[in-house]
């Protein structure tokens, strides 16, 4: 006696998967339960994550102050210039603050600074202010009620009207209560205050103190990233989850295994009609690849709808790597499964069939 073809085989498949709807039912959804489990894992852990580096981010860890190693100044057009490189946000410099008097109910002292324009997105990457002539710390302006303008009142000049109000809060606390001058970019500066793109920050510091060759230099990063206990890059090539499609496609393989023993009198019968642990282990092999070929998508539909319903849609880029994990642990437990095909003894079943017919 013959045994199935190649197409038959395939077809008989499907046809068990179709006519066996209960025990196909529970193995998606238990397939969609677990991989949707791990890539909701995967996305909460990496969103967490770059919510911590976008803190560091706003904080100023892609900002470089440089300034001369032996005194002196920085020519304020060079630094300005670093503005228009590719590997550059932002860049601007300020001369050192001094004490200007503001005549506002009386005289009241203030520290004040000029810089060039380009330092104000640096200071406050929310700011709104493009240009101005004068522009105020947000703590200065609430504490005397000033708002973009107001004419403000300075010692032995003539008024000059406020211009904008920046936070700097976040990345220089003690500036909340500095006055800017913005000027041009002429003359010299005593700090160049840089901010690089995200991808240029490895080579940011040698690329900025290249950019003033004739003057020795140093760059130093507004906020030191070694004084946080976390570190985004290392936390997520360690994450637990990264190897958690070895797990799951185990127990999607042990889960195919118990099947395969649980049917193998439906095994022994097609034994009996000619056909070979071959034709067993395709027939598993389809009937596998279904489960997954629906569960995939699944578990990927309903994690990105929990995560989305309780911390944001994820991007692009975090869906991808969800999505890897669990076609991972798919891929593994589609090959495990089948193997139940090759462990049951189908001569002693195919035997004890005969006696009973």
């Amino acid at each position: 006696m013959t045994g199935l073809s190649p197409f038959e085989t395939v077809r008989e498949a499907v046809h068990n998967a179709a006519a066996a709807r209960v025990r196909l039912a529970i193995q998606i959804v238990a397939w969609t339960v677990m991989l949707g489990g791990i890539v909701i894992a995967e996305l909460t852990f990496s969103q967490d994550l770059l919510a911590f580096n976008e803190l560091l981010d706003q904080a100023g860890r892609r900002v470089l102050i440089v300034a001369p190693t032996e005194g002196g100044e920085l020519p304020a057009s060079t630094c300005a210039g670093l503005g228009s490189e590719s590997w550059v946000q932002n860049a601007g410099g300020r001369s050192p603050p001094e004490f200007t008097t503001l005549l506002v109910s009386g005289p009241l002292r203030f520290q004040s600074a000029r810089i060039t324009v380009g330092l104000l997105p640096v200071l406050d990457p929310a700011s709104e202010v493009a240009r101005a002539t004068l522009v105020l710390g947000k703590t200065a302006a609430d504490e005397l009620g000033l708002r973009p303008g107001v004419p403000i009142h300075m010692a032995q000049r003539p008024p000059i009207s406020l211009g904008g109000v920046i936070d700097t809060s976040v990345r220089n606390e003690a500036a909340g209560r500095w006055i800017f001058e913005v000027t041009p970019p002429v003359g010299s500066v005593s700090e160049c205050w840089v901010e690089v793109e995200p991808w240029a920050l490895d080579d940011a510091r040698g690329l900025v103190e290249a950019a003033f060759p004739a003057i020795s230099v140093a760059a130093r990063p507004l906020i030191d990233v070694n004084q946080f206990t976390r570190d985004p890059v290392v936390e997520l090539a360690k994450r637990p989850q990264r190897q958690a499609w070895i797990v799951i496609g185990s127990v999607f393989g042990f889960m195919g295994l118990l099947s395969g023993w649980f049917r193998r009198a439906e095994s022994g019968l097609y034994a009996v009609l000619g056909n070979g642990r071959r034709h067993l282990l395709v027939m598993s092999q389809v009937e596998t690849l279904l489960v997954a070929y629906i569960s995939i998508p699944s578990s990927i539909l309903w994690s990105v709808v929990w995560v989305g319903w309780t911390g944001g849609i994820p991007s692009a880029d975090l869906l991808l790597l969800g999505t890897r994990t669990a076609v991972l642990a798919a891929a593994m437990g589609a090959i495990i499964a089948p193997l139940g095909a090759l462990a049951i003894p189908l001569k002693d079943i195919a035997a004890l069939l005969k006696d009973r017919g």
